[in-house]
């Protein structure tokens, strides 16, 4: 179909179809505080909270992305001379038609960079959190934490 108008009574719609009719909006987590919210579960584990996000990964297309349920996510230890910085994000995986939360560790350096976000062929990703994991360090704390 080279033109389509959305939504009309009568019409078969695609998942393509719904996607050109959401396609405007720009890619990010909705703005309700308590969407995605993070808390500290214990001195090595946090939680990600319930939310919704969109995804716009085409000039056509965009994935609404909800999440119903808190994800529990284990922080690796800290190196014991050098710094580290994770980062949460949601991950979009194209080739799994699937939408999940993921921790991507980083490298251990003097000057810690966190993994970079991806948005490419394969994946569409949306940075929820970066963890400053100090050198050392037993426990993650909320200062250590930007969203």
């Amino acid at each position: 179909m080279a033109v389509i108008t959305y939504p009309l009574n009568g019409i078969n719609y695609t998942a393509e179809n719904a996607e050109t009719y959401l396609c405007t909006r720009t890619s990010g987590v909705y703005s309700a505080d308590e969407n995605f919210a993070l808390t500290i579960a214990n001195a090595s584990t946090v939680t990600i909270g319930h939310g919704i996000a969109w995804i716009k990964d085409g000039t056509y297309a965009g994935k609404s992305v909800v999440s119903t349920e808190a994800v529990s996510i284990d922080i690796p230890i800290a190196d014991g001379v050098l710094n580290r910085k994770d980062r949460i994000v949601l991950r979009f995986d194209k080739s799994a038609n699937a939408s999940s939360i993921v921790l991507k560790v980083g490298t251990p350096a003097t000057n810690a960079e966190p993994p970079s976000i991806v948005r490419d062929g394969t994946a569409y990703e949306l940075g929820l959190y970066v963890i400053s994991v100090p050198a050392a360090s037993t426990a993650v704390q909320i200062k250590n934490i930007t969203s």
